[in-house]
């Protein structure tokens, strides 16, 4: 299996890496591009604050005020549409096109197959959209920290922590095998052979964090405009976890196929 595994890891090593590289260098873009777009959201609410204050029991005017009022609405909802709607459509697609053409790589298919890239989408669709969901419920958990220490204990923050842990490893599934007529017995051995499968998956998963950690340390570094060492280091140990991450996800195609044919 190895043999199999180092061979693909050498053939198409620079496809690999073009589509991981280009993935994580556009969601960086992406990331740069929310922020600036939040900023100015941010910036044009602030506006509306000494005008709001303006505004006295002695000196009112009703009709000013309610037109104040809807253009501050009118900027918050789109600020909101924004962060809700735009962000997750924008994530969707950078990692639909650059994760799928990876795994396509990983099929042997030649050239770019669009079948197998809505495949890949329509595969996503759901799995993404509970993580943004976890996402956003453990964004405002953790927020709490900041309230109530306790709440880190708390049994809510850890069934979160667990289903997107459970969500990103049938993800990994699906990705394996994206024949959607054997997605649920997929499933069932998923679950059936837990004890194999999902520690191979974890270290997939912990591999995929610890270069969104790295890529978040360079992305702050990025905007503080210090520029030091530590930021060379950065992208030294991104590209080395990268090739690693390339390595371990041929890894993980080729034993969950494996596993999946011997159960037929």
């Amino acid at each position: 299996m190895f043999k199999q595994i180092n061979s693909k890891f050498k053939e198409k090593l620079f496809y690999f890496l073009l589509y991981d590289v280009l993935f994580f260098l556009f969601m960086f873009i992406f990331f740069v591009f929310v922020r600036l777009k939040l900023l100015a959201y941010q910036l044009k609410l602030e506006q509306f604050t000494p005008i709001i204050n303006s505004f006295t029991a002695e000196n009112l005017d009703t009709i000013l005020l309610q037109q104040t009022l809807a253009q501050l609405n009118n900027v918050a909802n789109k600020a909101l549409m924004f962060i809700y709607i735009a962000v997750p459509i924008g994530i969707f697609l950078i990692w639909s096109f650059f994760h799928g053409s990876s795994w396509q790589l990983l099929t042997g298919k030649k050239g770019f197959d669009f079948k197998y890239l809505l495949r890949f989408a329509v595969a996503t669709i759901p799995f993404l959209a509970i993580i943004i969901f976890i996402c956003s419920k453990l964004f405002n958990l953790i927020s709490e920290l900041f309230v109530d220490y306790g709440v880190l204990f708390g049994v809510e923050l850890w069934m979160y922590s667990i289903l997107f842990i459970l969500t990103f490893y049938l993800m990994i599934v699906a990705y394996t095998d994206l024949n959607f007529k054997r997605f649920l017995r997929n499933f069932k051995i998923a679950f059936k052979k837990f004890y194999i499968m999902f520690p191979i998956a974890l270290g997939y998963m912990m591999l995929f964090f610890v270069l969104f950690v790295i890529l978040t340390y360079i992305y702050i570094v990025f905007f503080s405009g210090i520029y030091t060492s530590g930021l060379i280091t950065a992208i030294i140990l991104f590209l080395a976890f990268l090739l690693l991450f390339t390595y371990y996800r041929i890894f993980i195609f080729t034993f969950f196929n494996k596993i999946f044919d011997k159960s037929k």
